[in-house]
């Protein structure tokens, strides 16, 4: 009510002046027929003297804009998210009869659309393709709102808010024309989730441009319309779609280079497969994946695709174990029920490193959190905080990020100390902390933080900071005991996650993994310009997690990330996974934990070859999962014989956004059928 009346105090206000100024204008008006009357109807020897206005033309510089809104003369963009807040707008806007060009990022809007279309004119919804969930106006956002909205009869333009999401280019000195990629990447996710291609191109496209006001100039492809062309390297929807020029007014911007082909796309990928369910008894933990398309499992120490080429691809699970994969015999004495996944990909969980899942619900909102650690000076291991110890379950972030095939995570406490603490690995969909198998592992490695963003009043500078952590190996290389994290870690009995995106201070740890005679075993989180440093990381034996997976130089320790085509060839994944580094993909943001796969897919469609998609694979499961020794912590295994039956369908490549999740089995649960 409070912010209502603030804002319609102001309206009035402008809407005050506005009048003033017309009966001004009609007053001079007025004046000036009255003049003209009085020299037409007088004699050519008399004066006339005219009739002045003698007040000033009102103004108020405060209300300045809103009086030009009133006008029409300007175009209004407000931002909200919640629905009492858009329909108070729409409120105002037909109290005092102006127009709204946009909301922005509305989340909440897909829930009113006939509020919406009560405004006047053809409001738009400035929003995000899948960014949700950061704050409590943010929850309640859906994937499939600009489907909603644009079934009933609403503009959408998505948008980035770069640099909050990645919008590579912007700062290459191209202003927007690179930042076509990873926009097309949010029309394309709007695309997986409802949208026609063409409904997808426009959100980025005509639909903005009108809503500028400049749809006479740009956003459309025909004669007449400003030069403003991009040539595609393929459908611009895809994942892994790069420009190859871009002109501006007719100007080409980008240097020509040789056009290398894109990995092959299977034509025939079907995007409505349902799981069809052959009951055959009910055995909990037990049943019979058939007509499996490919499987990606682990053998040996890395992971490999298995293709149906005769005959019938057959996954068996007994007690919740893989016992069989491979031909029709695999299914001979099965138990429990069969489902047939038509051609389906079959890929182990994914894992998801680098989030607080399960800590956090909205980051926001502190009494939804673990909360934070304090920095601290401490180098008592009694003192480090143990992220199972804050773990929620059943929460909104952990039910999309399963629904997606995420079925591990591994969560540190959040912390702005150069000491995070203890990270979990656990299970995404469980219930309790008490439910079997919950937990991988309960001490998956000493959480470590390196670099500007953790100066503090105990290490205030990035020389302090790694003279505290040398004190925390150093003193304890030689230690026994079993109580002792940091002694575990300085021994290399459990790997020391250390997070750091410059290439200097990852250099560093390379240099102190050195003097430490190589024991720890150091893992860098973050590595944005770890490219950089790619044949003495291999050399140190020191794995990377990307997280983000795309970097963005967002501030001054990643301002040399690699963005990727067209603005460099490659991308850090690419550089690290040549060089033979341990690479895997983290997530900056629980959020979009549900993209996981697409991150994979994204390394492997752009990569020129250079990554296969069993690599892809092994990016988002067993590598993280060597990485941490799961095996060793708790006897986790990729999806192989033997292993827990935690995997994810797919209808067809998970590479390929045409793609769905159709079912997925254990992270915690026992069978969803999702499709």
């Amino acid at each position: 009510m409070g912010e209502g009346y603030l804002f319609r105090k102001r309206f009035e206000e402008a809407q005050a002046v506005l009048h003033a100024q017309n009966d001004w204008c009609d007053a001079a008006q007025h004046i000036r027929l009255l003049n003209e009357a009085r020299h037409e109807s007088a004699d050519k020897n008399t004066v006339v003297t005219d009739i002045s206005l003698n007040a000033r033309f009102p103004d108020d510089l405060r209300n300045e804009a809103l009086v030009a809104l009133l006008r029409g003369d300007v175009k209004l963009n407000v931002h909200c998210y919640e629905t009492h807040d858009i329909e108070a707008m729409v409120r105002h806007s037909l109290e005092f009869n102006f127009t709204i060009a946009a909301f922005h990022h509305a989340l909440d809007a897909y829930r009113i659309p006939a509020i919406l279309r009560r405004a006047h004119g053809d409001v738009t919804i400035a929003t995000f393709a899948d960014n949700w969930g950061y704050k409590k106006e943010a929850f309640q956002g859906s994937p499939f709102g600009p489907k909603i909205l644009i079934d009933a009869g609403i503009n959408v333009a998505l948008k980035s808010d770069h640099p909050v999401l990645n919008s590579v280019g912007l700062h290459a000195g191209l202003e927007c024309t690179i930042l076509l990629s990873p926009t097309f990447i949010r029309a394309a996710k709007s695309a997986y989730y409802g949208l026609t291609p063409q409904q997808a191109f426009s959100t980025v496209s005509s639909v903005p441009a009108r809503t500028m006001g400049l749809g006479h100039r740009i956003g459309t492809l025909a004669p007449g319309y400003d030069a403003d062309v991009v040539i595609w390297d393929r459908n611009p929807l895809d994942l892994g779609a790069y420009p190859l020029q871009v002109f501006i007014d007719g100007v080409p911007q980008l240097e020509e280079k040789e056009i290398v082909a894109v990995p092959e796309k299977k034509m025939n990928e079907k995007t409505t497969v349902k799981v069809l369910r052959e009951p055959e008894g009910e055995e909990e933990g037990s049943f019979v994946l058939r007509n499996v398309g490919k499987v990606f499992m682990k053998k040996g120490e890395s992971v490999v695709a298995e293709e149906r080429s005769k005959g019938e691809m057959v996954i068996r699970v007994e007690g919740g174990k893989v016992i069989c994969i491979g031909d029709e015999s695999c299914a001979g004495g099965a138990k429990g029920a069969a489902y047939d996944v038509q051609g389906g990909y079959v890929l182990p969980g994914l894992v998801a490193v680098g989030s607080s899942l399960g800590l956090v619900e909205i980051i926001a909102e502190p009494s939804t959190t673990d909360g934070f650690v304090l920095a601290s000076a401490s180098t008592d291991p009694r003192d480090l905080v143990r992220a199972v110890d804050g773990l929620k379950f059943g929460t909104r972030h952990l039910e999309e990020a399963y629904k997606a095939g995420v079925l591990i995570a591994v969560t540190a406490p959040l912390s702005e100390s150069v000491v995070a603490g203890e990270s979990v690995a656990f299970k995404t969909g469980s219930e309790s902390i008490l439910d079997d198998r919950t937990l991988i592992s309960s001490q998956a490695a000493l959480h470590l933080q390196f670099g500007d963003l953790h100066k503090n009043h105990i290490t205030p500078t990035i020389s302090s900071q790694l003279a505290f952590l040398r004190r925390l190996l150093q003193d304890r290389t030689n230690s026994t005991s079993p109580d002792d994290t940091y002694a575990a870690a300085a021994r290399g009995d459990i790997p020391v996650v250390i997070s750091a995106n410059n290439a200097d201070e990852i250099a560093s740890l390379i240099r102190l993994k050195r003097e430490l005679e190589g024991r720890p075993d150091i893992v860098i989180l973050g590595g944005a310009e770890a490219h950089l440093v790619a044949p003495h990381l291999a050399a140190a034996r020191i794995p990377v997690i990307l997280s983000p997976a795309l970097c963005t130089p967002s501030t001054y320790a990643t301002q040399r990330c690699l963005p990727g085509l067209p603005l460099s060839n490659f991308t850090a994944i690419h550089v690290l996974h040549q060089a033979g580094v341990l690479v895997g993909l983290g997530v900056s943001d629980d959020g979009i934990a549900r993209n996981l796969a697409w991150d994979a897919g994204l390394a492997y469609q752009s990569s020129q070859g250079l990554i296969s998609e069993s690599d892809a694979v092994a990016f988002v499961t067993y590598n993280l999962e060597k990485i941490f020794n799961l095996k060793k912590a708790q006897g986790f295994e990729s999806l192989s014989v033997g292993a827990d039956a935690d995997f994810v369908v797919y209808s067809g490549s998970p590479f390929e956004m045409s793609s769905r999740v159709l079912m997925v089995n254990g992270g915690g649960k026992g069978v969803r059928i999702l499709a």
